[in-house]
C-alpha cells in the first residue's frame, strides 16, 4: 500500500497522499484503512447524501497480486440505507486494474457541480465530463468509456439507480457486456456516488505492484493457489456456483420463503444449481487470480424473459426467488441482469419486494398503492417489472427504493414486525431460526443484517472446516450455545481482514491464518504472525463498532426482526424454532471485551492500540443510550400453505440403495451404462491428449507430466514387442508405488499382454510360486529386487529381467548399481531410449482378454491368480469414481490431485491408480509405510483426495495433520467406528469408505453418507461399507445352507456385475457360482437405507461350541479401549472340545500404555459388552503385531503361529 488519491469534487482538485507505515501496519488497507480515514475525516451525524460525506475506494495490499482470489476492493462511506457504517466489497478485475494504474485508493469528498468521472492510468489521474454517460445504465456507460479511451480500460460505475439515489444502489464493475457486472452492492454506496455527481472510475495501467520478497511471495502464492484449486470448495462452487446453497439451506429448513413466513421452499429444485446448469448456463466466469470460477454467464434463449448476462447468484435466487415465492428461474435471472444494469443490490431489492408482497397479502398495501400491479406471491413477471420501477423511482418503485426499514416506518399497521432488516440493512438468504448462531452474527454485524462479516453460514449450514478459524464448530445449529459466540467473534476478526487485504472470503474455507500471514510477510517484507493477523482483524472490527456508536447506534440495535424472535417456523426440520438472542448476545459481549451496552471497554481499546477512541466511545454521554431488551407481540400468523415436507422415505423394493444414490444435494445416476469396451490404455491416451500440461505423478519429489508418461509407456511397449512379448503373454513386475510400475502396467496392457503385479515384500518362495503360476517370462523389477529374483529365476520360466534404479523407502536414494554382464538383463531407461513409441493398434476383446493377473492374498492355502479383463477394470472405474464424483467432475478432471498411500500393486491401489489417470488427476505416489512423509505431503499440498487404509488413519490421528478440505477414502480393511469418528474430528472432514476384493477389480460398495450428513441430507453418518455401486447385483446367502435370504437378513454377500473377474487363473468361470455370482466370503447386514455393514469374514468367524463369534465385532469393541493401538481376535482349536474353538486376543498397546495394562483389564472391559462365550480365554500383548501389505492385521500369520505351537 502506498499512493492514495484525494479528490475534492467541489473544487476539482486532485492530490496524492502516502499513509505512514504505522497506520498501514495497524489497518492494512481495504476497508480497514478506509474506515480509519472515514472516522478521522467526517463529523458525527452528517447526511450520507450530503457533500460532507466521504466516498472511499480502497484496494488491499494483496489486490492485483498472484495470491488466490485477490482482486477485491472495498468502498467505505456513511451509508444512506442505514445511517451507519457503510461498506461494500466487489471482485472481478477492476481492483487489479485500478491498482496497476498506479494507485491503492481514492478518497472522494465534496460534490461535483456536474456529472464527472475519474480516469486513472499509469500514475496519472484526471476528472472528465460525464454528461455523455449520465443517464446510462452500467454496460452502456462502460461501453462508451472503453470506446473513448481503449478497450483495456476497466470501469467501476453507477447505473440509473445510483443517479436516482436509490437507497440500496450498488457500484458495478466489469460490465463489459450487456447485463454483466460484479457489484459492490450493499448499504447504498452507489447512492453516495450518485449524490456526488460521480458516474464512474475508468482505470488501466501496466505499473508493477511492489513486493518486498518477490520470489518467496511467488512461491507461496502458487502453493496457496494450488491448494484452493483442488479443494472440495472449488469443485463444488465451480460446477454449481453459489446456487449450490439453495439445496444446502432448504434441506435444513432455513431458506427464507414468502418474506420469511417459512423456511422451506417447495420448488427449490426448479431454481438450484443443477437447474441453472441444465437450462441456462453458458459458461463459468472467474474473478482475477481465482481458481474457482464461481461466476455464471447465463442465457434465456426464448420467451418473455429472453436475455443473456452474468448471474444469478444464491442471494438473487433467495431474495427474488424464495422470498417472493417465485420458482421461475428465468424471471429470477432476468431480475438479476436488470439489477446489474441499473446498479441495484439484489439482496435489499428482493427483500423489499418480498416485504411489499406480504403487505399486499395483509391488505396494508392496496391496489391503488401499487400502481395496479399484482403483488401476489409467485408472480414472476412482477419481479422483473418492479426492478425497472425501483431503478427509475417510478410509482410504487419510489417507495420500494427507500428500503424495508423506511417502508415499514411509513406504512405502519404492524408492518415493522415483519420488516426483515437489522440496523436498516436487509437480511441475506438464511433464516436464523434454522441456524441460531447466524442470528447473533446478523444482530451484531457493524453494517447491519450482513452475511459476510462473519460468514458464519458456512459452518452453520455446512459442517465442513473453515480453515481461517481453528475451531469452527458451532454445534447443533438449532440450539443457542453461548460458546458459539466465540466462534462468531473469531470469524469476524479473521474474515474482516479479507476486506482489508483484498481477498475473497471463500478462501477462508481453504487457507489458514498462518497461510495469509505468510503471504503478507513476504509481500510487505515484515514478519506478520497469525496472531497479529487475527489481532489486526479484531482492531478493525472494533474501529467499525466505534464508528456506529458515534453515529448513535447502541446495544439495543444489536437485535433481530420480531419474526425471528417471536414467530416459530411453521414447518420443516426447524419447525417450532425461534431465536433466543439474549443468551448468545451476553456471551458475545463478554468474548468481545465489550460492556453490557455493547461498547468496547477501555481496556479492550488499549489492548488493540485504539486508546484514541476512548473519548468517543466512553466519555461523550450524548452517544450513550440505555440498553433495553424487550419482547414484542407475536405477529398474526399468515395462512399456512400446504408445502410438501422433506421426510425420509420408507424404503421399498429389492434394491433400496437406489434411494441413497445421493452425495449431499446432488442426485447420482442409477446406471452408468453403457460401459466402455476399450483397452485400459485408453485412459492414459485420452488424458495425455486432453491435459498435456498436467503432472501425472510425483514420486520421491520427482514429477512426470502425462505426455511424458505416455511417451515412456509407448516406448516400453515397443521394447516389449521387440523382446518377443505377444498378446496374451504375461509380464510380471516387482516394483513399489513408483512411475516405473505405471509405465510397465500400461505398456503391457497396450500390446495386449497380461500384467502380473507382484508384491515387493514377497519372499523368494512367494515370488517363485506366482511367477510359475502365471508363466511369466519377463520380469520388470527395481534394482534392489534383482538379487531376490535371481535366487529363484532358474526355477521359473523367466528369461528376461528389466530393472530400474528405483528410489525406495526409507532413504529414497538411487542405489549404486553394478554393471550386469548378461544379455537378458536390461536397464529400463535404456530400453525406453532405444525404441520409438509403439503406434500399432493391438486388437483385443475387452470383455474376454485379460489385462491384469493379480494374486489374491490367500486367506488360507496358496494365492490364486485373478483374471481381470480390460472391461472389468474400466467398468469399475466408471461405476465408482466416475459415478460418485459425477456431480463435481467438471471441477475435478484435469485440475485435482490425489495421494495414493496404498501399494499400487495391490487391488485397492491399482484401482486408485486407474481412477486418477482416467480423469487426469495428479498422483502423489507414496510408500505405505512412510507415515511422516505421507502426512508432510498432505500438509504441504492439500490434495483433493487421499486413498489410505484404516491403519493409516489411526497413525495420521497421532500426527500433526492440518485440517483441510480433503476427501479421505478408506478401503482394504474394515474401518472401525471409533477410528472414523476420531479421525473426522482430527481432520475436520467426513470420510468415505469402500469395500471390494481383488476379484471385483477393486470396489463393489461405497459409503459416501458422511458428505450427505454434513450437507444436511442425512440425519446421521452411516458407518459401514456403504451402498452397491451401479450395475452391481447383490444376493444374500445363508452360509450354512446355501439358500438365498431376503435382502435385509444377515448372511454371506454374493456379487455380480461388470467388475467381476473372469475367473481364477487359468480357468474361466472358476471361483464363480452358477450365473456368474461371486461369493465374497463376508457376512453382512443391511439397514433400511440400503447401507451394508460387514459383520465378519466367514473364515475369521470363530465357532465356540456351536456359537458363532464374529471376530470383527470383538475387534471393533477392543479398539474402543483407550490404551489399544491395534487389536484382533482369532479362533484357536479347543483341545477339550473337538470341532470347537476358543477366542484369543492379540493386542498392541499405544507406547505410553505398554506394561501398564493387564490381561484381566482387557477381559473385564469386554465382560459387559459381549456374550460370555465370546470373551477371550487368552490375551497376548505384543510390541508389534504383524500387518499385511495394506496394513491389516495379519490374522493368517497369527493362526499359523498358534497352530505351530499346538503341533
Amino acid at each position: 500500500m502506498g499512493k492514495i488519491l484525494r479528490i475534492n469534487l467541489t473544487t476539482s482538485t486532485i492530490t496524492e497522499e502516502f499513509p505512514d507505515e504505522g497506520t498501514l501496519r495497524k489497518y492494512l488497507g481495504g476497508s480497514g484503512l478506509a474506515t480509519k480515514i472515514l472516522f478521522d475525516e467526517t463529523e458525527p451525524g452528517i447526511d450520507p447524501l450530503g457533500p460532507e460525506n466521504k466516498l472511499i475506494f480502497m484496494t488491499g495490499p494483496l489486490t492485483g497480486t498472484t495470491s488466490p482470489s485477490t482482486g477485491r476492493y472495498s468502498v467505505v462511506t456513511k451509508a444512506p440505507l442505514t445511517n451507519g457504517w457503510g461498506h461494500a466489497n466487489s471482485a472481478g478485475f477492476w481492483g487489479r486494474d485500478f491498482k496497476r494504474s498506479g494507485f491503492d485508493g481514492v478518497i472522494f469528498e465534496g460534490k461535483a457541480s456536474k456529472p464527472v468521472y475519474l480516469l486513472t492510468q499509469d500514475g496519472k489521474a484526471e476528472l472528465l465530463d460525464a454528461s455523455e454517460i449520465w443517464g446510462k445504465n452500467t454496460s452502456e456507460a462502460t461501453r462508451i468509456l472503453r470506446e473513448k479511451h481503449g478497450d483495456k480500460f476497466n470501469v467501476a460505475c453507477i447505473g440509473i439507480a445510483g443517479e436516482n439515489l436509490v437507497k440500496y444502489a450498488a457500484i458495478m464493475n466489469d460490465c463489459d457486456e450487456e447485463n454483466w457486472g460484479r457489484a459492490a452492492g450493499r448499504c447504498g454506496v452507489g447512492a453516495v456516488m450518485g449524490s456526488k455527481n460521480l458516474k464512474a472510475i475508468a482505470s488501466m495501467g501496466t505499473m508493477i505492484i511492489p513486493i518486498a520478497e518477490p520470489e518467496a511471495y511467488r512461491d507461496e502464492a502458487k502453493q496457496r493457489f494450488d491448494w484452493v484449486n483442488q479443494s472440495i470448495l472449488k469443485m463444488t462452487l465451480e460446477v454449481y456456483g453459489t446456487a449450490t446453497m439453495v439445496d444446502l439451506v432448504n434441506v435444513k429448513g432455513g431458506i427464507p420463503t414468502r418474506n420469511w413466513q417459512t423456511g422451506v421452499f417447495e420448488n427449490a429444485e426448479k431454481i438450484n444449481g443443477t437447474a441453472i446448469n441444465d437450462s441456462i448456463l453458458v459458461k463459468r466466469k472467474p474473478c482475477f487470480a481465482c481458481p474457482i470460477h464461481c461466476g455464471r454467464i447465463a442465457e434465456i434463449k426464448t420467451g418473455p424473459f429472453k436475455s443473456k448476462g452474468e448471474g444469478p447468484e444464491y442471494e438473487t435466487l433467495s431474495s427474488f426467488g424464495t422470498m417472493c415465492g417465485v420458482d421461475n428461474l428465468e424471471a429470477i435471472t432476468l431480475a438479476h441482469f436488470l439489477c446489474n444494469e441499473y446498479g441495484i443490490d439484489v439482496i435489499s431489492a428482493g427483500n423489499t419486494v418480498g416485504f411489499a408482497m406480504e403487505c399486499y397479502q395483509r391488505g396494508i398495501l392496496k391496489d391503488e398503492d401499487v400502481d395496479g400491479m399484482d403483488f401476489s406471491w409467485g408472480n414472476a413477471q412482477l419481479i422483473v417489472d418492479i426492478v425497472h420501477k425501483i431503478g427509475r423511482r417510478e410509482g410504487v418503485g419510489n417507495l420500494l427504493a427507500e428500503g424495508t426499514k423506511r417502508m415499514s416506518e411509513k406504512l405502519g399497521q404492524g408492518s415493522e414486525k415483519f420488516a426483515m432488516h437489522v440496523k436498516g440493512l436487509e437480511l441475506p438468504g438464511y433464516d436464523s431460526r434454522a441456524a441460531k448462531v447466524t442470528g447473533l452474527a446478523y444482530a451484531v454485524a457493524n453494517r447491519g443484517g450482513d452475511h459476510i462479516t462473519a460468514y458464519i453460514e458456512g459452518p452453520a449450514f455446512l459442517a465442513m472446516p473453515f480453515m481461517i478459524v481453528e475451531d469452527a464448530d458451532v454445534g447443533d445449529p438449532l440450539e443457542e450455545i453461548p460458546e458459539t459466540a466465540l466462534v462468531v467473534k473469531n470469524f469476524e476478526d479473521a474474515l474482516g481482514n479479507f476486506d482489508a487485504i483484498g481477498g475473497c472470503k471463500f478462501m477462508g474455507m481453504v487457507l489458514t491464518a498462518d497461510d495469509w500471514a505468510g503471504l503478507m510477510s513476504s509481500l510487505m517484507g515484515i514478519d506478520i504472525t497469525a496472531d497479529e493477523f487475527r489481532k489486526t482483524g479484531e482492531r478493525i472490527y472494533n474501529l467499525e463498532r466505534a464508528y456506529i456508536l458515534r453515529e448513535g447506534f447502541t446495544g439495543a440495535d444489536d437485535t433481530l426482526p420480531a419474526r425471528l424472535l417471536e414467530d416459530p417456523l411453521p414447518e420443516g426440520p426447524a419447525e417450532g424454532q425461534v431465536v433466543n438472542l439474549d443468551v448468545l448476545l451476553d456471551a458475545y459481549y463478554k468474548y468481545r471485551g465489550w460492556d453490557e451496552q455493547g461498547r468496547p471497554t477501555k481496556e479492550k481499546l488499549q489492548e488493540l492500540s485504539l486508546e484514541w477512541l476512548i473519548p468517543t466511545v466512553h466519555e461523550d454521554a450524548a452517544y450513550v443510550k440505555e440498553v433495553t431488551r424487550h419482547k414484542v407481540q407475536p405477529i398474526t400468523a399468515p395462512v399456512k400453505k400446504d408445502v410438501p415436507q422433506m421426510k425420509a422415505q420408507e424404503v421399498m423394493g429389492e434394491e433400496p440403495w437406489f434411494n441413497s444414490y445421493q452425495i449431499g444435494p446432488f442426485k447420482l445416476e442409477h446406471s452408468m451404462a453403457p460401459y466402455p469396451e476399450v483397452n485400459v490404455y485408453k485412459f492414459l491416451e485420452d488424458t495425455a491428449r486432453e491435459f498435456p500440461d498436467v503432472v501425472a505423478c510425483i514420486y520421491a519429489d520427482e514429477e512426470m507430466m502425462y505426455p511424458e508418461l505416455k511417451d515412456k509407456v509407448d516406448r516400453l511397449a515397443s521394447a516389449l514387442v521387440a523382446l518377443g512379448v505377444k498378446k496374451g503373454d504375461a509380464v510380471a513386475t516387482v516394483l513399489p508405488s513408483c512411475p516405473e510400475f505405471i509405465i510397465a502396467d500400461y505398456a503391457a496392457m497396450k500390446i495386449g499382454a497380461i500384467h502380473v503385479p507382484l508384491s515387493i515384500l514377497h519372499k523368494k518362495d512367494d515370488l517363485k510360486y506366482e511367477l510359475n503360476e502365471s508363466n511369466a517370462e519377463i520380469v520388470v523389477c527395481s534394482y534392489r529386487r534383482i538379487e531376490r529374483v535371481n535366487q529363484i529365476k532358474s526355477e521359473t520360466k523367466v528369461k528376461t529381467v528389466i530393472y530400474a534404479p528405483t528410489k525406495l523407502f526409507p532413504d529414497y536414494e538411487y542405489p549404486e548399481m553394478e554393471d550386469i554382464e548378461d544379455d537378458n538383463y536390461y536397464l529400463l531407461n535404456d530400453l525406453i531410449e532405444m525404441h520409438e513409441p509403439h503406434t500399432e493398434t493391438v486388437e483385443i476383446n475387452p470383455k474376454e482378454d485379460i489385462a491384469l493377473l493379480p494374486f489374491t492374498g490367500g486367506t488360507t492355502g496358496q494365492p490364486k491368480g485373478t483374471m481381470l479383463t480390460h472391461y472389468n477394470i474400466t467398468s469399475n472405474v466408471r461405476q465408482t469414481m466416475h459415478w460418485m464424483m459425477d456431480p463435481l467432475k467438471e471441477g475435478i478432471i484435469g485440475k485435482s490431485a490425489g495421494v495414493i498411500c496404498v501399494p499400487i500393486f495391490h487391488a485397492y491401489g491399482h484401482w486408485a491408480l486407474h481412477a486418477c489417470i482416467s480423469w487426469g488427476i495428479k498422483m502423489y505416489l507414496m510408500d505405505s509405510r512412510d507415515i511422516p512423509k505421507i502426512v508432510d505431503v498432505i500438509n504441504r499440498h492439500r490434495p483433493f483426495t487421499v486413498f489410505a487404509v484404516p491403519t493409516h488413519y489411526m497413525l495420521f490421528s497421532k500426527m500433526d495433520l492440518i485440517k483441510g478440505q480433503i476427501f479421505y477414502f478408506s478401503g482394504a480393511a474394515a474401518l472401525p467406528v471409533d477410528l472414523a469418528e476420531e479421525f473426522e474430528e482430527k481432520s475436520g472432514v467426513p470420510m468415505g469408505e469402500g469395500y471390494g476384493a481383488t476379484e471385483t477389480s477393486g470396489v463393489v460398495t461405497i459409503n459416501i453418507s458422511a458428505l450427505s450428513k454434513v450437507t444436511g441430507f442425512m440425519a446421521e453418518t452411516k458407518r459401514g461399507v456403504g451402498i452397491p455401486v451401479p450395475e452391481t447385483e447383490i444376493k444374500i446367502v445363508d452360509q450354512d445352507t446355501g439358500k438365498e435370504l431376503p435382502i435385509g437378513e444377515r448372511g454371506e454377500i454374493w456379487i455380480r456385475g461388470p467388475q467381476i473377474m473372469k475367473g481364477y487363473w487359468p480357468t474361466p468361470g472358476s471361483g464363480l457360482k452358477e450365473g456368474g455370482w461371486l461369493p465374497m466370503g463376508d457376512v453382512v447386514e443391511m439397514d433400511s437405507d440400503g447401507y451394508f455393514k460387514v459383520v465378519d469374514r466367514i473364515k475369521d468367524m470363530i465357532n465356540v461350541s456351536g456359537n458363532k463369534v464374529y471376530s470383527r465385532v470383538i475387534d471393533d469393541i477392543l479398539h474402543e479401549y483407550e490404551a489399544i493401538d491395534i487389536a484382533g481376535v482369532i479362533g484357536i482349536p479347543d483341545p477339550e472340545r473337538p470341532g470347537s474353538e476358543r477366542v484369543k486376543a492379540f493386542i498392541q498397546l499405544k507406547p505410553e500404555y505398554r506394561g501398564k495394562v493387564s490381561e484381566q483389564e482387557i477381559i473385564d472391559f469386554l465382560k459387559d459388552k459381549v456374550k460370555p462365550y465370546a470373551i477371550p480365554k487368552w490375551v497376548e500383548f505384543r510390541d508389534e503385531l504383524p500387518l499385511t501389505v495394506v496394513m491389516k492385521l495379519f490374522k493368517k500369520k497369527l493362526r499359523e503361529e498358534e497352530l505351530a505351537k499346538l503341533s
